[in-house]
């Protein structure tokens, strides 16, 4: 076995009469253009199939515990479904500048306007800079906290201020603790 072609396969020498090489034809499936599947193959009587995520570049090895060709590549499609699934759950999350602003356009008419003006002052000066496009969800404890400490630190608001921007936190779904 020749250390270049990991199939068995060896090269053609110079000198060699045959100028045609025989190589093991590798097909490779792309699905919904982000996967690609890198040929199925058995181990231990068992398909397993390879899977390229071209948006991440890792690959894969899948085992997927069936006998048959057939439903071992429907297994393998269903994986990737569930992945794709995952991830759309993962981005349907209400980011925290779109969920402030919304909210903010909500009380609009609620409130004067020189402190709808202050709110907007505040969303872009104050949240912002710490939360940007984080999702709502995925602001934890830590990051609250951290937003506090800023607050005292660097931008050295009073205790009455730290707990208005808490509450308006509070008001978007974020917690303390």
């Amino acid at each position: 076995m020749c250390g270049y072609f990991p199939c068995g396969n060896t090269a053609p020498r110079v000198d060699s009469p045959f100028k045609e090489v025989n190589f093991k034809v590798k097909q490779h499936k792309i699905v919904n253009g982000r996967w690609v599947i890198r040929g199925l193959f058995r181990r231990f009587g068992l398909w397993r199939g390879r899977v390229r995520d071209l948006k991440t570049g890792r690959v894969r090895e899948l085992s997927t515990r069936e006998r048959d060709r057939r439903r071992a590549e429907q297994k393998i499609f269903d994986w990737l479904r569930q992945c794709e699934r995952r991830e759309e759950a993962r981005t349907q999350g209400e980011r925290f500048d779109r969920a402030y602003e919304e909210r903010l356009n909500l009380k609009d008419k609620d409130v004067r306007p020189s402190t709808l003006a202050d709110n907007w002052r505040s969303f872009r000066a104050v949240y912002m800079p710490i939360f940007g496009d984080k999702l709502v969800e995925e602001i934890e404890v830590k990051d609250v906290e951290h937003f506090l400490k800023h607050l005292r630190s660097e931008r050295k608001v009073s205790v009455r201020t730290q707990r208005k921007y808490l509450g308006e936190l509070r008001s978007l779904g974020c917690r303390r603790g």
